[in-house]
């Protein structure tokens, strides 16, 4: 066996995730490690106003919580990620632990960056589907747009894009984000 055929039988666990540098950002998907880069001030803006929309409706209706990153998802032994924002229903809250988050949010938001497109709109669109996430939205920065992907027959399924109007939630009912909110002084 070679050394490289080795290299890729290596997964990473938690157990290893708990050990990277705490000054670098990291995710394991599929037993990968991939380090996550600090996001672009735009991606910051955007990741604030969307957690001031769930803030502002979660105070009208506390049906969960909201978590921006970083925040630690296991998801499995050899997946944990740090979604840009996840809601948790109080239904479910039993998977909040003080060091993290033991199991699928209810909704996923991951914001696109540069480094974060093909994991983001491939990698994790399978790892949430395998995992049960109920819904999972993809903001673009570049298209100025919202994708809405709801879990249906174990795969989550493009619902809805949004570039004008509003994003609505199937998880939350009553929850949508206009566009003009979610993408209000990016300057791009």
């Amino acid at each position: 066996m070679t050394e490289h055929a080795v290299k890729e039988e290596l997964k990473y666990t938690y157990q290893d995730y708990c050990l990277f540098p705490e000054n670098k950002r990291y995710e394991i998907i599929n037993g990968d490690a991939y380090m996550v880069p600090a996001p672009l001030t735009r991606h910051q803006r955007i990741l604030l106003n969307i957690s001031q929309i769930f803030t502002e409706h979660l105070k009208n209706e506390p049906v969960g919580e909201i978590f921006i990153a970083p925040v630690d998802v296991v998801l499995s032994d050899h997946d944990i990620v740090q979604p840009d924002i996840l809601f948790i229903s109080n239904e479910r809250k039993t998977i909040l632990t003080e060091a993290n988050v033991q199991g699928a949010p209810d909704l996923v938001v991951e914001i696109l960056s540069p480094s974060s497109i093909e994991r983001d709109r491939d990698l994790k669109l399978k790892l949430y589907s395998r995992h049960s996430v109920k819904e999972y939205w993809i903001v673009d920065p570049e298209a100025l747009a919202i994708e809405v992907y709801c879990l249906e027959n174990e795969m989550l399924t493009l619902k809805q894009t949004v570039s004008d109007g509003a994003a609505s939630s199937r998880t939350l009912p009553s929850f949508s984000a206009s566009a003009a909110e979610v993408f209000a002084n990016i300057r791009i």
